[in-house]
């Protein structure tokens, strides 16, 4: 259960919306549909531009010289009628009557308009002299595909490919303009969520150690000296190599080979919020020993990062196990593999330096994967997949092979790095699948099987309801951590709403300093992680996000205005309630057993940049009734009129529903039929 405010989606609170098209997974196109379409909305602003247009004929035509000039050959004008029209790019749109039928006009006296020729000859170059001469990102118009003419390769390049050439989303990548610093911050915000058993891997002898390291709990982290924090660091240092050489990751650095390629490293250093041997909450300082290990390097290496599970997947399994649950007894599962790189074995000799807290360095060679490698992601996902594929003989989804499943498709398994999301039948999840991990690594899970379950993945709470209702809340820890960095009293906080008043107003204010700077882009960076699970403000983050290399003092405003909102409204979050597989928002489709239907929802905020005058898309994607995916992502290219933004915002709507549609069809081993809608009857 949650609620939206200030965001452009008219689709998940009443507007009049019409389906503009089927796409079936695996079958043709030319499915029948489950009734007559709504009427469309009426453009009474278009509508009043083609009467006006209708009474003064020749307001704009110029002087035929003018069109000489502009390198066209010059035709004698023709008398303008009362029923000519002017043209447009809205031509389509306008030639609907109120009830949606299209008017029969004379094509003869649209050739031979003067106002629709004038329109043409200088409509090219106008659109080039003002939208695209002045934006590199707009120097190209979409593509039409070239595939291969093999079937298999072309069905699997429409979902995997990176050329632009083939695909692409008419949407404005987020420009990132982090410095190193920043990242280090936002790297140990991530490592603050870590809750791994700290003190099973300690022997006795460090308990005077662990004990100097540990402080009372408090609302707030220790305030200590730096001269006491030095003390401290060094010891948690030397306890992070003794701890890693234990485990054979560290090892003799005489051993490695003369040509061994060197690393550089670091050590995070943080406080920790633990609960003691005796199960009392502590603050305990930390200190992670990770490599750092850059792309200028060996820029020639590719393909070293592992495939990961995206935001427009991430409620794929939550969805199917409430699916399941429906015709059988199955539970999900989320699994942790502790030190998941350090079980991994080194590849290549490496040799390592690290300097200490007190400025003293030593160097080790590396047994295991240290975390921070390039290639350190890829080499454990490489293990990990090999043991499913040989030990309990799964196979990989080759568009998205971080999701794996069974062949008798009765469990599948979505991996994220070291974090692992399991959904299936109860007997063969807990007898087989977990076993089969246990023989090789020390993993920790937690099981959603009745209600009033609950479970942790991906720094996300997902709880079952007696209703059978799967809610997914962010972790708490974000917003505090956000309040932190800004300085916000989190129990003052009484905003109503996500958007600022002024958000969308022309921006005119100064920049802020370097300090408020870094506390703007960590934030940003950290509201961009979370912006899958909180659909109510993707419109406001998608808009903090264009200020990413220029914060200004307005966006900064924006930006506590948002926090402050999500301070206040912690209890808002996604709820996923299955309906059925022929099941929609509005409709119950007509579909064979097995099948189902996923409903594509777009819309378009128009020029809503004051400066660039770019449009806003926004998509929802629901499969039996439950939303897997949700974005709003500024368009890259000008639009003229409004229908424009509509036709590129179901574009990138229809384009994210691809994969999910293939991935879906091959889990459930039956067809998915795509239903596309839109509010735009202009764009129809």
């Amino acid at each position: 259960m949650w609620r939206c405010r200030n965001i452009p989606l008219g689709i998940l609170f009443g507007g009049t919306w019409q389906q503009i098209g089927t796409q079936q997974e695996g079958v043709t196109a030319d499915c029948p549909g489950f009734g007559p379409a709504l009427p469309p909305q009426l453009d009474l602003e278009a509508l009043h531009v083609e009467n006006y247009a209708r009474a003064h004929p020749h307001e704009d035509l110029e002087d035929l010289k003018d069109t000489a000039e502009a390198g066209q050959p010059s035709q004698p004008a023709m008398p303008l009628s009362s029923g000519d029209v002017a043209a447009s790019s809205m031509d389509d749109a306008l030639s609907h009557d109120a009830h949606g039928q299209k008017r029969q006009e004379d094509d003869a006296e649209l050739e031979t308009s003067p106002k629709r020729a004038k329109f043409a000859d200088s409509g090219l170059s106008l659109l080039e002299s003002t939208f695209l001469v002045d934006d590199t990102e707009t120097q190209h118009v979409p593509k039409t595909p070239k595939l291969s003419e093999d079937a298999p390769k072309r069905q699997m390049n429409q979902v995997t490919s990176t050329d632009l050439s083939l695909y692409e989303h008419e949407d404005n990548p987020v420009a990132f303009s982090f410095q190193q610093d920043e990242l280090d911050e936002l790297e140990k915000f991530d490592m603050n969520f870590d809750d791994e058993d700290y003190f099973a891997d300690m022997e006795s002898d460090d308990d005077v150690a662990l004990q100097e390291l540990a402080f009372p709990f408090s609302v707030h982290e220790p305030c200590l000296t730096e001269a006491e924090l030095l003390r401290l660091d060094t010891i948690a240092d030397a306890l992070e190599l003794k701890r890693l050489s234990k485990m054979e990751v560290l090892t003799d650095a005489s051993s490695m080979p003369t040509d061994a390629k060197v690393l550089s490293t670091r050590f995070v250093r943080t406080w920790r919020e633990k609960l003691g041997k005796d199960n009392k909450p502590i603050w305990l300082r930390r200190s992670r020993f990770v490599a750092r290990e850059f792309a200028w390097m060996e820029s020639e290496r590719d393909s070293l990062f592992s495939p990961a599970s995206s935001s427009i997947a991430a409620r794929v399994l939550p969805a199917m196990c409430l699916d399941m649950k429906q015709h059988s007894n199955s539970i999900m599962l989320s699994i942790d593999v502790k030190d998941a790189f350090l079980t991994v074995k080194q590849q290549r000799p490496t040799i390592v330096n690290c300097q200490l807290a007190d400025g003293s360095t030593l160097s080790y060679g590396l047994g295991k994967v240290l975390p921070g490698q390039r290639d350190g992601s890829l080499l454990w996902h490489q293990d990990l997949t090999n043991l499913l594929k040989q030990q309990l003989s799964m196979s990989a989804h080759a568009p998205y092979p971080c999701v794996l499943k069974t062949a008798d498709n009765t469990c599948f398994v979505l991996i994220h790095v070291d974090d692992i999301l399991v959904v299936g039948q109860r007997d063969y999840v807990l007898n087989q699948f977990v076993p089969c991990l246990e023989n090789k690594y020390e993993i920790s899970t937690r099981v959603i099987a009745k209600p009033g379950d609950e479970l942790h993945f991906l720094k996300r709470r997902m709880t079952l309801l007696s209703d059978s209702r799967l809610l997914i809340q962010t972790h708490h820890k974000h917003v505090q951590q956000m309040c932190d960095v800004l300085g916000l009293n989190k129990a003052l906080q009484r905003k109503k709403s996500p958007g600022h008043a002024e958000m969308d107003q022309c921006d005119l204010s100064g920049e802020i300093s370097p300090e408020e700077a870094k506390a703007f882009r960590t934030c940003a960076g950290v509201l961009l992680y979370l912006a899958a699970d909180l659909p109510h403000c993707q419109h406001v983050v998608r808009h903090l996000a264009t200020y990413s290399t220029q914060p200004t003092v307005r966006s900064m405003l924006v930006l506590k205005h948002l926090v402050g909102y999500l301070a206040a409204h912690e209890d808002v979050c996604i709820s996923l309630k299955f309906k059925g597989r022929s099941d929609g928002i509005f409709h119950q489709y007509d579909l064979p057993p097995g099948e189902s239907a996923m409903e594509v929802f777009t819309d378009s905020d128009w020029a809503s940049d004051k400066n660039k005058r770019r449009s806003v898309s926004c998509v929802v994607i629901f499969w039996s009734g439950m939303m897997l995916y949700s974005a709003s992502r500024t368009q890259k290219l000008v639009s003229l009129p409004s229908a424009e933004a509509e036709l590129y915002a179901c574009s990138s709507g229809i384009s994210d529903s691809v994969l999910l549609t293939r991935l879906i069809a091959w889990m459930t081993g039956c067809k998915v039929t795509t239903y596309l809608y839109t509010d735009s009857s202009g764009e129809a």
